[in-house]
């Protein structure tokens, strides 16, 4: 079977969450947040004591291949004996994958019932090809024609500046 096409990497930084239902007893919760897409899954820090509204302000980053375009994020309860899941959601990554970032809160539901939102940060940074594709570096779609012009431009320009020096 073929393997799937890269289309680029996923910067998703977990900033903060509010109005979060308390799944512990006695004290406050410490959540920490699982992002999946795809087979991989990555997760944040945990913030010990977070409570109801955690500050995490922590980044994961994922590989986006071809048909992934759902991103799921899980919020869990860490505790020693077993981990309680707190609330969880879907991201569509439609708008990110064609913007190039998305700032906002994402609703939160455990049974489907609302239990609160998360604050992301995302960014995607192609993997299209052409020179710096070549060189494995990543630029956000979000780089305007303008902006390579002018990367290219100052580029060449330096080249020439080199090659005028040297002779």
């Amino acid at each position: 079977m073929a393997q799937p096409k890269k289309l680029g990497e996923l910067a998703v930084v977990a900033l903060k969450a509010r109005e979060l239902p308390n799944r512990e007893i006695v004290g406050k919760q410490d959540p920490f947040c699982v992002f999946r897409l795809g087979e991989e899954a990555k997760r944040t820090k945990t913030d010990y004591r977070g409570g109801q509204h955690p500050i995490w302000d922590d980044q994961v980053n994922l590989t986006v291949y071809e048909g992934k375009t759902k991103m799921y994020v899980q919020l869990y309860d860490e505790d020693a004996k077993r981990e309680d899941l707190i609330s969880e959601g879907t991201v569509d990554l439609a708008t990110v994958i064609k913007d190039g970032e998305q700032d906002d809160w994402f609703q939160l539901t455990y049974k489907n019932r609302k239990a609160g939102e998360i604050y992301l940060e995302i960014t995607f940074y192609s993997a299209a090809s052409g020179y710096f594709g070549q060189l494995g570096f990543f630029w956000p779609l979000w780089c305007t024609k303008k902006a390579y012009s002018f990367i290219f431009l100052n580029f060449y320009r330096s080249r020439l500046l080199a090659a005028s020096r040297r002779a």
